[in-house]
């Protein structure tokens, strides 16, 4: 993968792209809260020989310069939807993990022709705990079952963001209303939760793809809440059949 900068408004955006490919629909991989598009590494080089696949870091994250200002779900859709016109992708399926399902399903609702397919891996926030230390708790029992390699990327991201950053993305995430954003979806959707993810309960995880017009749910098994990370064999193969079904761009 490859190093690309893009300045959008004020921000400076960096992201890992690989080599575009005119006749398949790009992915851009939406990342979580407080991390960086280093989690995505594994998922990406398992869908790279298929399509494009571009990683950004949003403001205030992984590479992109620190100190920027925090920004709302609804924001950040809005600077990745500026990004994805700065760096030439007009339309692309958008997969996101945790916060980043937030953030992608923001931009498909407000934009649907830059979005031409939605992929949930492990949605947040469940209505019925919106609250910090339930979704704290929900964190720390899921982790157990993350895959040890996971830990030290998540941590040095986290370090990077500091605490302030961390908190603050908590509390905007538990305040943006994602169960009212997916009906207003037209886009066809694939939620994949992990097996083991207990930070997104099967009953949720089941409401958030009936929620969306066209959506389905896909469960991996023996993953977490970063089952693309835990398992991205698994995970890729889920995507690509889900993408391959839909039309693709004329080369």
């Amino acid at each position: 993968m490859e190093a690309l900068t893009a300045t959008v408004g004020r921000y400076q955006i960096r992201a890992m792209v690989t080599t575009p490919r005119a006749d398949r629909t790009p992915a851009v991989l939406v990342h979580g809260l407080g991390v960086s598009g280093r989690y995505w590494r594994p998922l990406a080089r398992r869908l790279a020989p298929h399509r494009q696949v571009l990683v950004p870091d949003l403001p205030g994250h992984g590479r992109s310069p620190a100190g920027a200002p925090q920004l709302g779900v609804a924001a950040m859709a809005g600077v990745l939807e500026q990004w994805m016109g700065a760096v030439g992708i007009s339309s692309a399926a958008l997969v996101g993990n945790s916060l980043g399902c937030q953030i992608a399903a923001e931009l498909a609702a407000r934009s649907p022709a830059r979005v031409a397919a939605l992929v949930l891996c492990g949605p947040t926030v469940d209505p019925a705990a919106r609250r910090a230390g339930i979704q704290l708790l929900r964190l720390a029992r899921s982790a157990p079952v993350e895959h040890p390699a996971l830990y030290p990327v998540v941590l040095a991201d986290y370090l990077r963001a500091g605490p302030r950053r961390v908190l603050g993305e908590l509390r905007l995430m538990l305040d943006h209303r994602i169960e009212e954003v997916l009906p207003r979806v037209r886009a066809p959707g694939l939620v994949i939760r992990g097996g083991f993810d207990r930070v997104v309960p099967r009953r949720w995880a089941a409401e958030v793809a009936a929620l969306l017009p066209r959506g389905r749910l896909v469960e991996v098994p023996l993953a977490g809440h970063a089952a693309h990370f835990s398992r991205p064999g698994r995970v890729a193969a889920v995507v690509e059949d889900f993408l391959a079904s839909l039309p693709q761009p004329s080369a």
